[in-house]
């Protein structure tokens, strides 16, 4: 029996110990059960803003420009294991990776062509839990392509204006 015991408790330690620190951060912040395409069954309140760094790639001839900029989202998921984050003086960066097991929001811009994030800068993301347990997504550089069928004649008098999309998944009863 005590040589069970000393077996079990020898390989968990060897698991615990094996993953690196940020698979550690990620495992703790999933509750057991967390399903990431699941909605929690109400709507979530999505904060979003756009901190545009670059106008440039100007085309007279098709009235088209590229921006680049950070897109900001904040939310909060009730499900996610946050009490350890809350109180803190300051924002938890999380490891990058953590992000792909946390639902996040989908952001559409529906007058952009193109609209994508930069991969080629590693991280290209900084995702961070706020001392109230706010989720918090900041996505580094993003670049959008205009749409060339606005009704624009030159970029003199022209307020660009790109209307942005959240979906948002509610379970409906």
């Amino acid at each position: 029996m005590v040589l069970v015991v000393f077996s079990f408790l020898l390989c968990y330690s060897d698991t615990s110990m094996s993953l690196s620190p940020a698979d550690r951060t990620c495992n703790s912040l999933i509750p057991d059960g967390y399903e990431i395409h699941k909605p929690s069954g109400k709507s979530t309140k999505v904060f979003t803003w756009v901190q545009i760094m670059d106008f440039g790639d100007i085309n007279q001839a098709n009235m088209d420009f590229l921006l680049h900029a950070f897109v900001i989202n904040v939310w909060n998921d009730t499900r996610l294991h946050l009490d350890p984050y809350r109180g803190q003086e300051r924002a938890t960066i999380l490891y990058p990776g953590c992000r792909q097991y946390v639902w996040t929001p989908q952001i559409f811009f529906e007058t952009a062509k193109e609209a994508k994030s930069d991969e080629t800068h590693l991280p290209s993301s900084q995702f961070k839990i706020l001392p109230d347990g706010a989720v918090y997504l900041s996505t580094k550089p993003f670049s959008l392509n205009r749409s060339a069928g606005a009704n624009c004649t030159d970029f003199d008098g022209e307020v660009a204006a790109v209307n942005r999309e959240l979906t948002e998944v509610a379970k409906r009863e």
